[in-house]
């Protein structure tokens, strides 16, 4: 058999496929916004994003000082006299109040002190974020692809130049610039991402500008955003096409007028279509002739015949 029977169809690749069901998540997440559903979007978003970053620094803070749980039970015996030494399992993971003290150390110790002291998740541009999300949810420039793709492309953008160590001001004019620039050279520009790359160019403290930035809080951030919007659609959609049923209709007369008498007049001659023969003798009549017709000397009626011929 051919050898293309046993070849399978090409399959698109990975981004357009993303880039598709971002498309569709777009079209779902469109909505009419009203005052209750931008409040209520717009309260739960940034509510949840400010709530994040306490419960993400408190998840992250270093263990107590109360207990050294890097200490060992001393090896000698206690004197007479002496207290008693306290049990073993004050020294493991059992004699905190939960396990994410010990995990949080660790976890301090590989993420640093930006996550412990300084995790971000409440920044300025979800502000515009938010306008942009819940108060004009149609937006060309909203949509999940230009959210995703736009903050990814500036904070990358950013953290590449602050790699650079260039000087302060030159890298705040340069890295909103370039972001700008390459969010509409791979067309997903987005109004709040080249805020976002601001902030992060603007940052006083050096922990701010981490490679973690692009996490937390730019896609952690973005994510929860475009999934309270989602939620806020579905609720909005659902809401209308729950609403009160449509009463029943007023009656109402509609009165036709009779038809206009036609105006009396001459009749007019009935039209007459020309047969194929005459057709064919007037083609056969033009094709012979090495210029066109001249349209002035000819006939009402063989102009009717051109022109139905044509």
């Amino acid at each position: 058999p051919p050898a293309y029977l046993y070849t399978t169809p090409p399959r698109p690749p990975l981004t357009s496929k993303m880039l598709t069901s971002l498309d569709a998540l777009g079209q779902k997440t469109a909505h009419p916004p009203s005052f209750l559903s931008t409040f209520l979007g717009c309260f739960i978003g940034l509510g949840g994003l400010a709530f994040g970053e306490v419960f993400l620094r408190e998840l992250c803070s270093p263990a107590p000082a109360a207990l050294n749980i890097s200490a060992s039970p001393p090896a000698s015996p206690p004197s007479a006299g002496s207290p008693a030494p306290p049990p073993a399992y004050l020294y493991t993971a059992d004699a905190l109040p939960n396990a994410t003290s010990i995990m949080s150390a660790e976890t301090c110790d590989e993420l640093g002190f930006w996550l412990s002291d300084h995790a971000l998740l409440f920044v300025g541009s979800f502000g515009a974020l938010a306008t942009l999300l819940f108060a004009a949810p149609a937006a060309p420039l909203g949509k999940p692809k230009n959210t995703l793709g736009g903050h990814t492309l500036a904070v990358s953008t950013a953290l590449a130049i602050a790699s650079l160590e260039l000087d302060p001001v030159l890298e705040k004019i340069l890295t909103p610039s370039l972001a700008i620039a390459l969010m509409l050279q791979f067309k997903v520009v987005h109004p709040p991402a080249a805020a976002c790359s601001i902030i992060f160019s603007s940052a006083v403290k050096d922990k701010f500008k981490n490679p973690l930035y692009l996490f937390f809080p730019t896609l952690l951030g973005c994510t929860w955003m475009l999934l309270v919007q989602y939620l806020v659609a579905r609720s909005v959609h659902s809401s209308k096409s729950a609403g009160p049923a449509p009463g029943p209709a007023a009656s109402r007369t509609v009165t036709i007028a009779p038809p206009a008498p036609a105006a009396s007049g001459p009749d007019k001659p009935a039209f007459k279509v020309p047969t194929k023969g005459e057709i064919d003798k007037l083609r056969a009549d033009y094709s012979s002739r090495k210029r066109q017709p001249d349209l002035s000397t000819m006939t009402s009626l063989d102009s009717l015949k051109l022109t139905l011929h044509a």
